[in-house]
């Protein structure tokens, strides 16, 4: 992917990710799902290298960042979701008999007076850590966290969509652009850019003052208060006041409250600023 970065966009290499890496990693994961933490790391950095290659970060950039950024979940997280899903088949009966023969007793067959647990399934005891990160005892401890109206789906689909319901959706405007303008405002969402301050938190250089010598030259300072800027600020300003507050979370972000064709057409002024200003070549 490293040799693809800057020859297809941003779209793409997720797409390339997706199809391609994601699920050599996610081979067989259920039934390995009791690896070491070291083996976990070295997977999760597999995806988060991947992360960096689709967003342009660089090296050091945080890993909460990188997964605001793409709006994807940690192979850790999808681990237990898939897991859940092979949970509600075995329980539903569409899982091979066997399964759900090794699955324990619900608390209502092992008590005889009513309980709020009745419906979750025994804690399975385990002496070692290997089997208590295996499979059945894992899962059921995910099973039993669920709300109950959850566990009791209807249907696969819906069971689906309710362990999904609150997964964050990738912002659709940090696809637009030029892949290196792309780059760029990515590279300013998560704090990396080549901006002064930015390069002095890993000690690339020696000051975070900006060349005009006001103040440090960070993401504020670059679209707000940078006087080398003031002719691109003023056309910016015309594009967005009219319809949305002049604020580092539109500019970077896109507004909240707008029409889809108004958030277009504000990063369309925010891309024409970062080319007009020729600050990052």
């Amino acid at each position: 992917m490293r040799s693809l970065q800057y020859k297809l966009n941003r779209r793409a290499l997720e797409t390339l990710y997706f199809s391609f890496i994601r699920p050599l990693l996610e081979y067989g994961n259920i039934v390995m799902c009791n690896g070491t933490r070291s083996d976990e790391t070295d997977l999760e950095n597999v995806q988060l290298a991947a992360a960096r290659v689709v967003t342009g970060a660089r090296r050091f950039t945080s890993h909460s960042k990188l997964y605001e950024e793409t709006a994807w979940e940690t192979l850790a997280q999808r681990r237990d979701k898939q897991k859940l899903i092979l949970m509600y088949k075995i329980v539903n009966d569409i899982a091979p008999n066997y399964l759900k023969e090794l699955l324990p007793e619900t608390v209502q067959n092992r008590v005889r007076y009513g309980v709020r647990s009745h419906s979750k399934f025994t804690h399975i005891k385990a002496r070692t850590n290997i089997y208590d990160d295996s499979f059945f005892p894992s899962v059921v401890r995910l099973w039993n966290s669920l709300p109950i109206e959850t566990r009791k789906c209807e249907s696969l689909q819906e069971f689906k969509s309710k362990i999904n319901s609150n997964k964050d959706k990738a912002n659709e405007l940090f696809y637009a652009g030029g892949r290196k303008v792309n780059v760029i405002l990515a590279k300013l969402r998560m704090g990396c850019s080549d901006l002064k301050a930015d390069l002095y938190k890993i000690r690339v250089v020696d000051t975070p003052t900006c060349v005009c010598g006001l103040g440090y030259e960070d993401v504020f300072h670059y679209f707000f208060e940078c006087p080398h800027y003031s002719a691109q600020r003023s056309i910016l300003q015309t594009e967005i006041i009219p319809h949305a507050q002049f604020t580092c979370k539109t500019l970077l972000y896109g507004p909240i409250n707008c029409p889809k064709q108004v958030k277009s057409k504000i990063y369309d002024a925010v891309i024409a600023y970062v080319k007009d200003t020729n600050r990052f070549p």
